[in-house]
């Protein structure tokens, strides 16, 4: 529950979970190792590994080849020697902003870095979308056995009329789960809207820097907005103007 401290390396099939912070002395390596932490992550490099943070994720060297996802920013650190600070191969995400010194190189498979929602707010629209289909299916269930086709009050009543007295119960029972479950599709789907507000809001106030060089090949995306890069560019800033990816 709480922090975790490793004093060397993080090696390969190795699952680490914190609800804190995670900081590793030295590496974070091997294709089936996975961070997860409520907190930050600390590492001076990452390689095929996955990591999943709901703060900041700091790197002092480089990511190669990983899946990593933070919920604040992510910055990949280059040395007083001028080294490091690249993110090679694989996929970095952050929802607020991302720092690096070079991203892709002329020679390794498309690399792909982005702004993109928090984890829990991914997580919250999830949840509201399997609620809003739990709610459709059951009405369509509901409406199928009444043999009903829309929820029509009309109809609804017509229906009730026509049924004897005593066998009305199960029919009323019917109709009093589709007010709620209806009640509960309605509200779930302005909450879903209110979460595209919120998610639309932090992605126009997302930044990637790119300190040195984003090299031709490379994948930006911010939100469902996609950019590949044809040509090498210097120092560029890329961030939503609008609905389109500019480059500054």
């Amino acid at each position: 529950a709480g922090d975790l401290v490793v004093g060397g390396t993080i090696e390969g099939g190795a699952s680490i979970n914190s609800g804190g912070d995670v900081a590793v002395a030295q590496g974070i390596v091997g294709k089936d190792t996975r961070v997860v932490a409520l907190g930050n992550v600390q590492a001076k490099f990452v390689q095929n590994s996955a990591i999943m943070a709901r703060g900041d994720i700091t790197i002092g060297s480089y990511l190669r080849s990983c899946d990593v996802r933070a919920g604040g920013r992510l910055v990949v650190r280059q040395g007083t020697d001028g080294r490091g600070g690249s993110i090679v191969g694989g996929q970095a995400l952050a929802a607020v902003r991302i720092d690096v010194w070079t991203v892709g190189s002329a020679s390794t498979d498309r690399t792909t870095i982005g702004i993109v929602a928090s984890p829990d707010l991914e997580a919250h629209g999830h949840k509201l979308s399997k609620v809003v289909d739990s709610c459709d299916e059951f009405i369509v269930r509901a409406f199928r056995t009444l043999g009903l086709k829309t929820i029509d009050v009309a109809e609804m009543k017509q229906l009730i009329e026509n049924t004897p007295r005593e066998e009305r119960t199960p029919i009323m029972n019917i109709l009093r789960q589709i007010k709620k479950v209806t009640a509960t599709r309605v509200a779930s789907l302005q909450k879903q809207s209110e979460l595209e507000r919120e998610t639309s809001t932090s992605l126009q106030g997302g930044e990637i820097h790119v300190h040195d060089t984003a090299f031709a090949d490379v994948e930006i995306r911010l939100g469902d907005r996609r950019l590949k890069l044809d040509q090498d560019l210097e120092k560029p800033v890329f961030c939503l103007t609008g609905d389109d990816i500019s480059t500054e």
